[in-house]
């Protein structure tokens, strides 16, 4: 993780590099071009012409290109440049992913950057935050354990190099076997998505997490291991861990089972539950 954090900072001063070299030379190149317009015209300057605004041309084009990738629309309106249209649908779409002004619940307006950070920070950890279980042993009593002693010696065999190609990671042996520290790939950035449009409030977001490959890739190989022991852990009932079947199924079934008995004319009447 430090190394993805270094290889970020390196590109983000390499992209501002690249970037004021590009204005650069465009100006430069524009400067070129009108002193060639000033000399007199001979082959040499002709050519030089030529050159120099073949280079301009792709300056330019990089720069449309670069702004269409910003603004993310793949057709031109009108024209044969339409940089200010490309850096307009760029800026709005910045603008609209930023949340510029926050309302609390006390009735007072924020606007500036640190303190709105703040704010939903201190909303999300109140909203999931959780006292835990006084005594999860008198919880646990009455439940029979699926476990056997067998099951439990098989996942904690050490990995094995099978295990770590079928998950694609390399740094799993590490990990589980000599107990490392994953911390740093269980971090994960926190996105809020709203719900209305132009939301003011924390209500009006639904967050969601992004968390890294390697995070995904210790979760595999975890989940290949506890695979072989899931059917004794799940009950039949529970459709979620069917093969070959959703959630919803069961939501579709009971509204036709709801939906016949209403259409029923005929038989015995009595309850359903």
């Amino acid at each position: 993780m430090d190394k993805l954090r270094d290889v970020q900072i390196d590109l983000s001063k390499w992209a501002k590099t690249v970037k004021g070299k590009k204005g650069e030379t465009r100006k430069q190149l524009t400067k070129e071009l009108e002193c060639l317009m000033k000399e007199h015209r001979n082959d040499e300057t002709l050519a030089k012409i030529i050159d120099t605004k073949i280079h301009l041309n792709m300056e330019i084009e990089k720069n449309k290109v670069y702004w269409e990738q910003r603004a993310r629309i793949n057709w031109l309106k009108s024209g044969d440049r339409n940089t200010a249209y490309f850096y307009n649908c760029a800026t709005a779409r910045r603008r609209a992913n930023t949340i510029s002004k926050l309302l609390l619940d006390d009735g007072r307006e924020i606007h500036d950057a640190s303190r709105i950070h703040e704010e939903v920070k201190l909303y999300f950890e109140n909203l999931f935050n959780t006292n835990g279980v006084a005594n999860p042993k008198e919880i646990l009593e009455g439940i029979d354990a699926s476990i056997s002693t067998e099951m439990n010696d098989a996942l904690l065999v050490p990995q094995r190099r099978q295990d770590q190609m079928d998950s694609q990671q390399f740094f799993s042996r590490r990990v589980l076997n000599e107990g490392k520290e994953v911390d740093s790939a269980n971090v994960i950035i926190i996105v809020l998505l709203p719900k209305v449009q132009n939301p003011t409030s924390m209500v009006n977001f639904r967050p969601i997490s992004l968390c890294f490959v390697l995070y995904k890739l210790i979760a595999k190989t975890i989940s290949n291991k506890m695979q072989n022991v899931m059917d004794s852990c799940i009950d039949q009932v529970q459709s979620a861990f069917v093969p070959g079947r959703l959630i919803s199924d069961n939501i579709l079934l009971a509204y036709e089972i709801l939906h016949t008995f209403k259409q029923k004319r005929t038989g015995k009447r009595g309850i359903w539950r």
